[in-house]
């Protein structure tokens, strides 16, 4: 079986996905299963096995789902099989899959489809061995009486909620939605995302800040962390972008005081900026730079006891805030040292900056804008950390493989890593400790900051889907 991605990528955002319509069994015979287990399933009932069927889902209410298969010729993916039972005599099934990584579908969920004349319904997938996958299952308002309806929706007014998947016990509670979850035999998850209570807590508080250039205000956030108070040392800093999105769909608090706490990162004061305008302020904009550096950092250096070492200094984003941070080092290295860019928006020209969202237009020669000025320029005193998902589809894969091959070909220390995962904060928070680590861990400090030094993880094809939101 060939490694193939669906052409249409599921973005999931901070609400629910939207969008579905009740699905009748087809008219046309399905085609054989991906699987081998439902083939030899299907094989038995061809062969009136009586005992087949209920031994399945015996195995399967012992085992839960999803079923989890290797991929001939294709050691690095598995295939990943979601079921449902349906009722007695049901010929036709109502129930939708919505999942956070491309699914088959044009319209936005998945149907099941029906295992010969039998009760069991399946829906599968080629995704990697350390996948992480956050779904749910959809159906009109009031069609399925299950006591975990997690959420409503409206949409063609209809009414449709979504619930939990009634084979699979596990569920992945983040950002305060509970979704069903299931992983690859391969995928792992940092220590430093988990909630304890045995380790020091930092302090969050709040600073208003007004600027002249830009003509607005604001209010920051800063993380001090555990002892500042008592300290005489300067502090690391960590400026990060979207500064709402990184207190509350990634928990970059909690993971500064777990990461200080293990030694992974010394002492950093993290300064978290929200942008009353991200779409105008985050592309290159000079204006923003000057800010960033005339008004922003003088009034954290007066407030707050932080170094002036841009090697202990890095600026964090994603998406918009990803080619934010890529450009505040670039227009400022004597400030910070370090980039931590998760899903940049690198393929962002000029001319796309008024389009909502930008398009993808391969003949605009301002396209890659920011990655030119890179190739063009003298090699600056930054390191690099990019992190993209496999799931984000071609443009911004592309984009930030570019920008990884010209910093490289630059001699810029990059890091840089592909992995499972969509345009989402779910996916920028599990990859952030080790950007983190990176970026300010004890191997940072570097006697030569033009030691060319790449990595790259879990690289794989880009995937044909649609070109997620590049903001």
């Amino acid at each position: 079986m060939s490694r193939v991605y669906s052409p249409t990528l599921r973005v999931a955002c901070w609400c629910l996905a939207l969008g579905a319509a009740a699905h009748v069994a087809a008219s046309e015979p399905a085609k054989e299963p991906d699987s081998p287990r439902l083939r030899a399933l299907a094989a038995a009932l061809g062969a009136s096995d009586p005992h087949a069927l209920d031994t399945f889902w015996q195995d399967v209410d012992r085992a839960h789902t999803p079923l989890i298969e290797s991929v001939p010729d294709h050691p690095q993916d598995r295939l990943f099989t979601f079921l449902w039972r349906a009722q007695p005599g049901q010929v036709a099934l109502n129930v939708l899959f919505n999942g956070w990584f491309p699914l088959h579908s044009t319209s936005g969920f998945d149907a099941f489809t029906r295992l010969g004349e039998s009760n069991v319904w399946y829906t599968s997938y080629v995704l990697p061995r350390a996948a992480h996958l956050r779904y749910e299952l959809v159906v009109p308002k009031g069609w399925h009486a299950a006591p975990d309806r997690a959420t409503y929706f409206t949409m063609d007014d209809r009414e449709y909620e979504t619930f939990h998947d009634p084979l699979n016990p596990q569920l992945n509670d983040w950002n305060d939605v509970l979704v069903s979850y299931a992983q690859g035999p391969d995928a792992k998850t940092s220590p430093y995302l988990a909630k304890r209570d045995d380790v020091p807590h930092g302090s969050l508080e709040a600073m208003d800040i007004e600027s002249k250039i830009l003509g607005n205000r604001r209010t920051l956030r800063v993380y001090r962390p555990p002892g500042y108070e008592r300290g005489t040392r300067d502090c690391a800093l960590l400026l990060i972008y979207d500064g709402n999105q990184y207190t509350t769909a990634i928990p970059t608090p909690r993971i500064l005081d777990n990461m200080i706490a293990a030694k992974a990162i010394p002492p950093v004061v993290a300064v978290f900026l929200e942008s009353p305008d991200r779409d105008v302020e985050f592309p290159p904009n000079d204006d923003f730079q000057k800010f960033v550096a005339n008004e922003l950092m003088p009034r954290i250096r007066a407030r707050y006891r932080v170094t002036r070492d841009p090697r202990r200094s890095a600026v964090v984003g994603s998406s918009y805030g990803g080619i934010a941070a890529a450009y505040t080092a670039f227009s400022h290295p004597e400030l910070f040292g370090n980039v931590v860019s998760q899903s940049g928006s690198f393929g962002w020209s000029p001319a796309s900056a008024s389009q909502n969202p930008p398009p993808a237009r391969p003949g605009n020669p301002d396209t890659g804008w920011l990655i030119k000025r890179i190739a063009e320029s003298p090699r600056k005193r930054i390191r690099f950390h990019l992190d993209v998902g496999l799931w984000e589809g071609p443009g911004l894969l592309s984009s930030n493989r570019i920008v990884h091959s010209v910093l490289t070909g630059k001699g810029y220390e990059t890091m840089y890593v592909e992995s499972d995962g969509t345009h989402h904060a779910y996916y920028w928070m599990l990859r952030l400790p080790a950007g983190l680590e990176d970026a300010l861990g004890p191997h940072a400090l570097r006697p030569s900051p033009h030691v060319r030094f790449n990595r790259k993880y879990q690289s794989g094809p880009v995937t044909s889907g649609q070109p997620a939101t590049l903001r």
